[in-house]
């Protein structure tokens, strides 16, 4: 072989690896982002479940993340620490935290940064969660998107009055 030959076989191996290597990572970005929202579609079912059953959803008045110590359970009582087996209704046995890598961390309450945040007036919730792509099958961008009573939106969460 030649110095070209051998050049422009390397370019061409060196083109196909950089290539492999961001398909990879934009797999891992969109099964990363497949899990946010399956947790965040997991939290809204047990949401509606509990309003079904005592007529409103757990109260929070300033924004809470979800997936810690003391929201590590949801049941009728609400987000609690621990689910008591003596009460008989669980919604959400171990509620989720987000994955963390790949995030900007625009998403934050109660002093953490890359969280799903809760945030709820009785008869409404707010969702507050970010992805790392945009969704276009579901209209959502990337970074913040909310999840309410009515659904999944994109950007920032709306205020109680807007429903």
């Amino acid at each position: 072989m030649t110095q070209i030959e051998l050049l422009i076989t390397v370019f061409v191996v060196g083109v196909l690896g950089l290539a492999a290597v961001l398909s990879v990572n934009l797999a891992r970005s969109r099964t990363r982002d497949a899990v946010r929202l399956s947790d965040i579609r997991q939290v809204q079912a047990a949401l509606e479940l509990h309003a079904s059953d005592v007529n409103d959803y757990p109260i929070s008045e300033t924004f809470s993340a979800l997936g810690l110590v003391n929201t590590a359970c949801m049941n009728q009582q609400g987000f609690v620490s621990s689910c008591d087996p003596s009460v008989e209704t669980v919604y959400l046995r171990q509620t989720p935290a987000p994955p963390e890598q790949g995030l900007k961390r625009e998403s934050s309450c109660g002093g953490l940064r890359n969280a799903y945040c809760y945030l709820s007036s009785g008869d409404a919730y707010r969702l507050m969660f970010e992805l790392e792509l945009p969704n276009r099958v579901l209209g959502l961008d990337k970074g913040r998107n909310c999840a309410t009573e009515n659904g999944i939106g994109s950007g920032v969460c709306p205020d109680f009055s807007v429903n």
